[in-house]
Parts: C-alpha cells; structure tokens; sequence
C-alpha cells in the first residue's frame, strides 16, 4: 500500500507547474539546467574561477621554477657564471706569478752586477736603480695577487653559499607549491559549497512554491464550500431560521478567505519573480521548472558510514587542509613532523622582553607554530563532533518522518472510507452535496500531508547526502 501512494505521489509531483496568468508564455526547465544558470549568475562563483585560474597560472609558473631548480638549471648559469670568473681569476694569478718569478731573476741578476760592479770599481747606480724598480714591481705584483686571492677566496664561498642557497629555495619552492595547491584546492571545495547551496536553495523554493499550491488548492475547495454555506444561509435567513449576525460571520468568514487566497496567489507570482531573477531570466516569462521526487534508500547507520561522510564533508577537508598547511610550516623549521616541546618554563620566557635575545625569538617562534598547529587540530576535531552530532540528529529526523508517513498513510485511508460511505449515503439522500464534498476535502488534505512529508524527506535525504548544510 504505501509503495502505492508512492507512485500516486511522484506521479502528482514529478512537475511542478509554476503558472500565472500575468505571464506571457509558458518555458519549461529542468532543476539541474536550473541550478546551472543560477550558478552561472553567481558573481561569487565567477570571481572563485578567476582566482582560481590566476593560482594554477602562479602554480604552474612555482612549478617550473621548482623542476628548473632541481635540475640544476638555474644553480648551473650561476655556478658557471662564478666558474668562469675563478677561471679568469685563476689564469690572471698564474700571469701575475710567472712575471713575477721574471722580476725575482731581474732582481737577482741586478744584485749579481752590483756586486761585479763594485769588485770591479765600477760605476753601480744603474743597476741599483734596476734592482730597485724591479723590488718596486714585485710589490706591486704581490699586492695584485693578493687581492686577485681575495676575489678567488670570496667567488669560492659564493658558489659554497649559492649550493646551500639552492637547497634552501628548492626547500621552500616545494612548500610554496604544496600550499598553492592546497589553497586552489580549498576554493574548490568552497566553490562546491557555494553551488550545493544553491542546489538547496531551488529545492526550498520549489518545496514552498508547492506547498502555496496546496493550500490555494484547498482554499479554493473550501471558498466553493462557503460559497454554497453562504447561498444556504441566504436561503435560511429569508426564513427566519438564521439572523443576521449569522449571516454577517458567514459572508466575513468568505471575505477572509478570499484575502488570504488572494495573499497566496501574490505570493506565488512573487516567487516565480524571484526564480526569473535569481535564474537571469525574463520577468515576463512564466519559468516551469521539473523535478523528481528522489528519495534514496537510508543507508545503514553505522559509525564507519558516518566517519567517511564526515570526511568526505567540505568543511571537514578544509579544515584539514589548515592542519596540513600549519604542519607544513612546523616542518620547515624543523625539519620533522614530531610535536615541538614547549616546557612551562620556554612560555615564562617568552613572556619577557626579548631585545637582541636570539634564543627569546627562538622561543616565540616554536611556540608560535606548535600553538598553530594544535589550534588547527583542535578546530577540526570540535567541527568533526558538531557534525557527527547533527547527522545523527538528521538521520533521528528521518526516522521519525518515516514514522508520520505511516500516520499519514492511515489518515488517507480513513478519510478515502469516510468519502466512500459519504458518496454511498450522498446517492440515497441522505446527506447533502455540501457534506460529501467536505469529505472530498479531507481526502485531498490527506494527500497533500503525504505529500508534504515526502517533499521534506526529499529535502533532508539531500542534506544527508551533502552534510554541509546540516
């Protein structure tokens, strides 16, 4: 039976028609092309995609730095850039060393003939000034290759500092990449938040468009019913078997039902507008969305099948992408992923000034990044809880829908015999018209409370299935 009033349902509720008469024509979509162009209209979404794109340009560009690096492509150019200028340095020194090993035998040969000179009473003054120019120009080759020691000292240690450099930038290129794409990554998942709340979002407004159609629907049913009261009580007022008070209730009661009905048809139209608006659409088209009523099987409520939802949750995933990143930096200071000890007596200092102290901002800065990475896991494990608590509250909520369904189910059977032994006693004369329809009403109230609790087992199930917006 209930697998029945299933079909009956989908069937009545597989399109919802959202029709006025204010409107020029009638264009029919389907809630997936629906949600397609309220998300394309999102401004929200377009600017996601544009940072998005800028990010996976930076990343590409950190990426083939990081491939250039490891390579050696770039530590290559420099070190044969400062290879080259050793070389040059190099040969120079060796130049600068064989004039001077010509100065040294200049000298010597000099100081050779001042001494033949003078044993020989011969005139010396040329050959000293000789050797002295020569002692002069050895000093000055000295000097030069000195400085030219200096320059090859100072090139050696660059190139020695530019391989510890290399590393380190490879170092943190690697992790400027990883938290790029954990970033790009994150806003994926917020885009993907944004447009299953949207998807929400239209499943609300169709549940209450057809809601208002439900109750214009039994609105009508029941204004025809007054109609009749009222044409009645004309009758019997004329008699004298009602007065006039009694007259006035029933005609006030009829006006209230028309404002209210009135009330429902504005805001039905209001409604249409907002859908055109909010899907880019013509004001003056009347916009016929279709849908299915889906509901899926629960599934088996277990705590592994709650932990994998949670996992898989959006919230959950950036959240741990926040641990990941605060690792990440600890990583890099230290060069492990173990905790860093904080002793009680590290917290103290790190209170006092810290001035030139290295060791202070040593302190401050492991405790800065402990700190972080604890606050990190503690915000996601609080979030991991208060979402375990609310799917387990939704799947509770699913239940007992399931069990006002099987309520709703005997209501409908009751009123559908009521209405049989009503049109029975209608076709003998023994009730009036006015009587059988008023248990017509109660049939289709009926239906529409089964129905109701479909629409909201259709929007919990989505929930479940996206637990981002429990």
């Amino acid at each position: 039976m209930k697998k029945l009033y299933y079909s009956i349902m989908v069937a009545l509720t597989a399109t919802i028609m959202l029709t006025s008469n204010a409107y020029a024509r009638d264009v029919e979509i389907t809630l997936d092309h629906a949600l397609n162009l309220a998300i394309s209209e999102m401004l929200a979404v377009q600017d996601l995609d544009d940072v998005i794109r800028t990010m996976r340009m930076q990343e590409r560009d950190l990426r083939d730095q990081l491939r250039r690096l490891e390579r050696g492509d770039a530590g290559n150019e420099a070190m044969n850039a400062l290879g080259g200028a050793l070389l040059e340095l190099d040969m120079a020194i060796a130049m600068a060393g064989t004039a001077q090993q010509g100065i040294s035998q200049q000298i010597d040969a000099s100081l050779q003939a001042v001494v033949d000179s003078a044993l020989a009473s011969l005139p010396v003054d040329g050959h000293v000034q000789a050797m002295m120019a020569g002692l002069t120009s050895s000093q000055t080759l000295n000097t030069q290759i000195a400085g030219m020691q200096s320059q090859r000292n100072t090139i050696i240690n660059e190139m020695n500092s530019l391989n510890n450099m290399l590393r380190g930038s490879i170092d943190d290129l690697r992790l400027a990449v990883n938290e790029i794409e954990r970033q790009i990554e994150n806003l994926r998942l917020h885009q993907e938040i944004i447009e299953v709340s949207m998807d929400y979002a239209l499943r609300n407004i169709l549940v209450i468009l057809y809601e208002i159609d439900m109750g214009i629907e039994i609105l009508e049913l029941n204004m025809e019913l007054a109609d009749d009261r009222l044409h009645h009580a004309t009758a019997s007022y004329q008699v004298g078997f009602i007065s006039t008070n009694d007259l006035l209730a029933i005609e006030h009661g009829i006006l209230q039902g028309q404002t209210q009905l009135a009330d429902l048809k504005r805001s039905r139209e209001t409604i249409i507008q907002n859908i055109n608006h909010m899907l880019g659409m013509p004001f003056s088209q009347n916009t016929i969305i279709t849908f299915d009523i889906d509901i899926p099987e629960t599934p088996e409520i277990t705590n592994r099948h709650i932990e994998r939802q949670i996992a898989d949750t959006q919230t959950i995933r950036q959240l741990q992408f926040a641990v990941d990143s605060a690792k990440a930096e600890r990583r890099a200071y230290t060069g492990n992923d173990r905790d860093i000890f904080i002793s009680a007596s590290d917290r103290r200092r790190a209170l006092e000034p810290a001035g030139n102290d290295t060791n202070i901002r040593s302190i401050r800065e492991r405790i800065a990044l402990q700190d972080a990475v604890d606050r990190a896991i503690q915000e996601r494990n609080t979030a991991i809880r208060t979402m375990e608590f609310t799917i387990r509250q939704a799947y509770r909520d699913l239940d007992a829908l399931s069990s006002q369904l099987d309520a709703q189910h005997r209501n409908l059977s009751q009123a559908q015999t009521s209405f049989n032994t009503a049109y029975a006693n209608y076709s003998v004369g023994r009730i009036t018209l006015l009587e059988l329809e008023q248990a017509r009403i109660a049939v289709t109230t009926a239906e529409q409370g089964i129905e109701r609790i479909y629409n909201q087992k259709w929007l919990l199930a989505f929930t479940l299935a996206n637990p981002i917006l429990l």
